[in-house]
């Protein structure tokens, strides 16, 4: 009797460790089951994410090749401001002028056009997410201040894609700087801009209009007279230029828009619906083909 407990004690002995051995024999199955099927999906993601990579090296290429202002002269600004984001890694516009790039009078930072400009470039494109936009105008600058003003000098430093360059003429009247010293200084500045950025390219802006410009001032010239001057000898060079004065005289007609309507008290300074008029066609302007 006691034989037959033993032997049955021994069996179920036997058992739990035939139980166990199984358990044990199941969970290094299963380990290496698992394992190779992580291994196997590691690897496929890893093929994934090769493949993907591969795919977005061959499309940006694909989009450099076709954004190449060699290849496309007739693109826009803002076509030419992507591809140098894909070749260099960075986009930068640079503005410099007197009271257009300043835009004192606006209500706040983001009312001005820069501003704007700048949030509307970076939404319109994934190359534009990083622009940056570095403002050098001051209130009050002539052309002969810009010239000898040293901020030329920090703006080539900075080496911008694009250069905003406002003409200064509404100082330039103002300040009863003769004609031929505008024209002189127009010459230089943009000979300074264009051998210190053989690689950028640089607009300019006429001013708009602004209050009274029919007068007199004590050169016996009128605001107009400087604008003139100043079209003809960009017209003469073949400069890249924006017609600021005129583009925002059409939106004034367009929309039955009174020119006091966009100035501040001053008369002179744009206000933040001046603003707006001058985004709007700056932006029109960098994004049309050329």
């Amino acid at each position: 009797m006691w034989d037959f407990y033993v032997l049955e004690r021994k069996m179920k002995n036997f058992i739990v460790f035939l139980v166990a051995l199984m358990c044990i024999g199941v969970i290094l199955f299963g380990y290496k089951y698992w394992g190779n099927i992580e291994a196997s999906a590691e690897k496929e993601g890893r093929l994934a994410i090769e493949k993907m990579n591969k795919k977005e090296r061959i499309e940006k290429k694909l989009l450099i090749d076709r954004l190449n202002p060699e290849t496309n002269q007739t693109q826009s600004f803002i076509d030419f401001l992507r591809y140098r984001f894909l070749t260099t890694n960075k986009v930068v516009i640079s503005i410099i002028g007197g009271n257009t790039g300043a835009s004192t009078d606006a209500s706040t930072l983001s009312n001005t056009w820069t501003e704007r400009l700048l949030e509307k470039l970076q939404a319109d494109s994934e190359e534009l997410e990083a622009l940056q936009i570095v403002n050098y105008s001051s209130e009050g600058y002539s052309t002969s201040d810009l010239l000898n003003g040293g901020k030329i000098d920090l703006l080539i430093k900075d080496q911008p894609d694009l250069v905003l360059l406002g003409n200064s003429l509404i100082n330039n009247y103002s300040q009863s700087i003769s004609l031929e010293q505008t024209v002189s200084n127009l010459k230089n500045i943009m000979s300074k801009l264009q051998t210190g950025l053989p690689n950028s390219k640089i607009v300019i802006m006429s001013p708009y209009p602004i209050g009274n410009s029919k007068n007199k001032n004590s050169l016996g010239l009128s605001y107009l007279d400087y604008l003139n001057h100043s079209s003809k000898l960009i017209s003469q060079n073949k400069w890249n230029s924006i017609d600021v004065f005129k583009e925002i005289e059409n939106q004034l007609t367009d929309r039955n828009i009174l020119l006091v309507d966009i100035l501040a008290n001053d008369y002179i300074h744009l206000n933040d619906k001046g603003n707006i008029l001058l985004y709007e066609v700056v932006y029109k302007y960098l994004n049309h083909s050329r």
